[in-house]
């Protein structure tokens, strides 16, 4: 079982600023750090400074042009609906192209909520749809029934008897 980490508090943040300052340029100094603050990873304070205290990070909203910029690079760099998208060149390339650097979760807070209302609005995800009465009868799960016809499409009847039309991604 997981157990949930401490919040980081205003105190923390001033040491890892502080510990940054002096060991910046060493390597594993994350690690370091994280023997002088013990109840945090050294994964947690990275992530704790490359998305919140970098005195180099922009906080500031995306703007027009960097929103545009973002859904052209990873357009021309993704070669496949399932490839790797690689935010930390993503991160590199804006930073030289607009003078600041944002952090991994600002890009990735704005890509993958676009790309969510998009399917959406596309009807990808899903299509509420009437049952025909020969879709073979797949299996149940307990509180939803699967049934599926010979298209790439699987159709849930759940207790309320609400269809929804998912579609299928084979393995």
């Amino acid at each position: 079982m997981k157990t949930r980490r401490p919040l980081f508090n205003k105190d923390v943040d001033n040491k890892i600023i502080e510990l940054m300052k002096e060991w910046e340029h060493l390597p594993n100094n994350f690690k370091m750090i994280s023997k002088h603050i013990s109840q945090y990873t050294a994964k947690q304070i990275r992530q704790r400074w490359k998305n919140h205290l970098d005195p180099c990070l922009c906080h500031d909203p995306l703007d027009e042009a960097e929103k545009s910029f973002i859904i052209q690079w990873v357009e021309a760099n993704k070669t496949t609906s399932t490839s790797t998208i690689h935010w930390k060149d993503l991160i590199s390339v804006m930073k030289d192209q607009f003078g600041k650097l944002r952090s991994e979760n600002k890009i990735k807070n704005f890509w993958y909520p676009k790309q969510r209302s998009l399917k959406l609005e596309a009807g990808v995800e899903q299509v509420e749809q009437q049952v025909p009465f020969d879709y073979e009868f797949l299996e149940d799960y307990g509180d939803d029934i699967i049934f599926q016809d010979n298209s790439p499409e699987l159709l849930f009847l759940n207790q309320t008897g609400t269809i929804s039309l998912m579609e299928v991604k084979y393995y």
